[in-house]
């Protein structure tokens, strides 16, 4: 049903959750490759593969999307401010024991670094919300589109 370069595209689309790098992956031009993800993922076919592969790795890793979509939430809605209140000329950070274990799933990392004027500063870095958010829409369109499937194949089946 899938070509070769169809069937990289999905395990590399289900890999990374982002079309246009999937499609580079699976050896489609990099000038291209928006619009050529865009394209493979409007494909019932693939659409349908990337489901049932998602749908596999889930089960197999015992991760459910609930779990997967409460992560990406608890990203989407992370604030600096849950994690330091500044004032005039001091920024204060709040204790890692008092962050909730929704707050922490949206560090990506935290550290120190040298500021120019020689001073230790702390880092914190989070996970992308843009990132979050279009993984969350993506994995809802991919569930639609399962459901709609689903339906499609109950309805043949009855014929």
């Amino acid at each position: 049903m899938l070509n070769p370069k169809q069937k990289k595209f999905v395990r590399e689309y289900c890999r990374c959750l982002n079309a246009t790098q999937a499609a580079i992956a699976a050896g489609y031009s990099k000038n291209t490759a928006r619009q050529q993800g865009a394209r493979l993922l409007s494909n019932v076919n693939i659409s349908h593969a990337i489901g049932k592969l998602i749908g596999a790795a889930t089960e197999k890793s015992e991760l459910s999307l609930d779990f997967a979509l409460k992560e990406l939430k608890a990203i989407a809605e992370a604030n600096m401010s849950d994690f330091a209140k500044w004032q005039k000329d001091s920024v204060v950070l709040i204790p890692s024991a008092d962050l909730t274990p929704a707050m922490l799933s949206a560090v990506e990392s935290v550290g120190e670094i040298r500021g120019q004027d020689g001073k230790k500063y702390v880092r914190i870095k989070l996970h992308s919300k843009l990132q979050a958010i279009s993984s969350i829409l993506r994995l809802y369109e991919i569930s639609e589109v399962e459901t709609r499937l689903a339906a499609m194949e109950e309805k043949i089946g009855k014929l």
